[in-house]
Parts: C-alpha cells; structure tokens; sequence
C-alpha cells in the first residue's frame, strides 16, 4: 500500500501554455494562482494477492488452484481540490485594445455546490460589469472549482497465464 498527500500553492504571472500575459496594463495583475494549481492532492494505492493457489492457504492445489491461483486485486483512490476558476468581463470599454478585462466582485460569493447546467456552483450576482474606462484589481482566480476524485478497482489475471491479457476486469469511478 502506498499513500501520497501533497499541499502546495502555485503562483505565477502565466496562464496556459502560450507563455502570454491576461493583462499587458498593470503586469503585476497577473500574478495569481496557476490554472494547474491543486492545492490538496491525496492519492493512495493498494495491491491484495488473493489467498487462492499453489502455496497459498485456500485452494493450494488441483485444477482450481491453477485457474485461481496467482490473482490479485489493486485500487487506486485520488482526491483533488480544485482547479482555480478564472472570471473575465468584456474588455471593449477599457478603451485600451488588446488587454482583458475582469468583472467587479459586488458582494461575497456564497459557493452553491452545483454541477451542471441548471445547478451553479456559486452565485453569479456576486460579479458585475466595470465601469466604463476602469480596472478591475481582482485578479480574478479567487475561487476553485469543484473537488475531483477518481477510484478504480482492478482484478488483473496472473501474469503467468498465456491470456493474461484476456482476463481483467475493472471497475472505474470518477466524480
């Protein structure tokens, strides 16, 4: 069994993998969270050889040790914080072409916990458009998105069969 936890905090001026800056006015706006940024990572694993098979205390021999000897069961579980939520606003009543614009945080944002189209994560009042030829100084990656978590079960054969690659099964959950 293996267990990993990872709390860290990425920062820098870049977005994405085009090297560019969001706002070319006011550099230092740029300075945020990465859009990669986790900031709580936790992942564990897991492998059980089955007690069944030759030298092992169930079914140690015969023909039932041969077809069920040598299995294992593994698991992997990982659970994620989320990634960092990017807001923008229109940038055409800056009056400064080529520069992003983010929206104005008018009241607190009370997180929902929605997924899905009908079903918000937060509350979308809680922004509104700038005024006409003025910034914005929210960075704009204040909030995080929704937590993500995958399981899977595997039941992978012996790798001493020849149709080793035939017989596996696995169970997968992602939210």
């Amino acid at each position: 069994m293996t267990t990993s936890y990872t709390f860290g905090k990425g920062m820098g001026f870049q977005t994405g993998d085009d090297g560019g800056l969001a706002f070319y006015i006011n550099q230092r706006r740029n300075y945020a969270r990465n859009d990669f940024d986790r900031t709580q990572t936790f992942v564990q694993s897991i492998v059980y050889e089955l007690p069944f098979g030759k030298g092992k205390r169930l079914v140690s021999s015969g023909v039932a040790a041969a077809v069920v000897g040598g299995w294992r069961l593994s698991s992997f579980l990982t659970l994620m914080t989320g990634l960092p939520l990017y807001f923008n606003a229109p940038g055409n009543a800056l009056l400064a072409p080529g520069n992003t614009q983010t929206p104005d945080l008018v009241s607190p944002v009370k997180i929902l916990h929605g997924v899905g189209p009908t079903t918000p994560w937060f509350t979308a009042a809680s922004f509104a458009a700038p005024a006409a030829a003025t910034f914005v100084m929210s960075a704009g990656t204040t909030l995080a998105g929704p937590v993500s978590s995958t399981w899977m079960l595997r039941c992978p054969s012996p790798s001493d069969l020849p149709s080793a690659t035939i017989w596996t099964c696995a169970l997968r959950l992602l939210a």
